[in-house]
């Protein structure tokens, strides 16, 4: 019987890039290998059992947030996960990954090999996301409430510089998308621990806190309510996303969604530089503001925006 493996390696926005769309949004063709993230063919998990039903499939994740495990828990798809620690030094990690990722394989085969050298030919699905029976249940009543129409807003992202504007602000954003458009906005994010290894071979952990305090009936806040893969699901059938430049904003992205990203001005030189590769067809959809409060001027470039995207 074939075996093979695929492999996700970065922080939660790096996996649901790679889960939802071969990496990143970027064509097949161009490959993720070669941004060091993960399998290209995530993408073909789906035909890849039902055509080759015999084929076993491991998935190795390399990630510091356990809710990338999460991700793919519930695949049915998957038969096996292995998780272990993403590697704490950016610097040194990409010529680290694959060694550590050598260690899980035991004779399976790189799916995108496998793929590639195969005679079958395995058609391309966007992964669906498999919630519990409790997450499945919130999911349908969201549907109900909202009849399907909603605004996600993610203030959060686990690196600090990329989250400059207050929680406070994405209230007059939401209030305001309500008045101008009837719709609610479901605001996401939940604090976590993260494990990473470093270069010595140990481990530093540490604590990502999220929390949001403010109410409003524009809002339902599902801060520290529900899990990632819930808010991911929530993102993908979103009319628009909305916060810092996130896993949530950025797997908008790799779908070619709506998007409106605050950032700030270094984090903002480095997705200019990832956004032509990797989220060209989002770009059209994309407005991102480099900036660390929501002016008023602002704020209506921003329901300008959501306006001209979600009729």
């Amino acid at each position: 019987m074939p075996n093979v493996y695929l492999w996700v390696y970065g922080g939660y926005g790096d996996s649901i890039c790679a889960y939802l769309n071969g990496g990143w949004g970027i064509s097949n063709t161009q490959g993720c290998n070669k941004s060091g993230k993960g399998s290209i063919y995530w993408d073909r998990l789906k035909s890849l059992k039902k055509i080759t039903p015999s084929i076993g499939t491991r998935v190795i994740v390399m990630s510091g947030n356990p809710q990338t495990m999460m991700l793919v828990a519930n695949n049915p798809y998957v038969d096996e996960i292995i998780r272990i620690p993403t590697l704490h030094n950016v610097n040194t990690a990409s010529t680290k990954v694959q060694k550590y990722i050598n260690k899980h394989i035991n004779g399976h085969q790189d799916i995108d090999l496998f793929i590639k050298k195969s005679n079958c030919v395995y058609p391309s699905n966007v992964n669906q996301i498999y919630l519990d029976n409790i997450e499945d249940q919130i999911y349908n009543d969201i549907i109900k409430q909202t009849q399907g129409k909603y605004i996600v807003i993610h203030p959060y992202a686990s690196i600090e510089t990329r989250r400059p504007v207050n929680d406070q602000e994405y209230v007059s954003v939401a209030e305001r998308i309500e008045e101008e458009t009837g719709y609610k906005s479901i605001v996401l994010g939940g604090s976590f621990n993260k494990k990473s290894l470093l270069d010595n071979g140990n481990y530093l952990n540490s604590t990502i806190t999220e929390d949001f305090y403010y109410e409003s009936d524009s809002i339902i806040n599902l801060v520290n309510k529900s899990s990632m893969i819930l808010g991911t699901k929530l993102t993908m059938n979103a009319l628009i996303t909305i916060g810092a430049w996130s896993c949530h904003t950025t797997s908008a992205m790799s779908l070619g969604k709506p998007t409106v990203i605050f950032t700030t001005p270094k984090a903002f030189s480095y997705l200019s530089q990832i956004s032509k590769k990797k989220f060209a067809r989002a770009l059209p959809f994309n407005r991102t503001f480099i900036t660390d409060t929501i002016t008023e001027y602002i704020l209506d470039l921003t329901i300008e925006h959501v306006l001209k995207n979600i009729i």
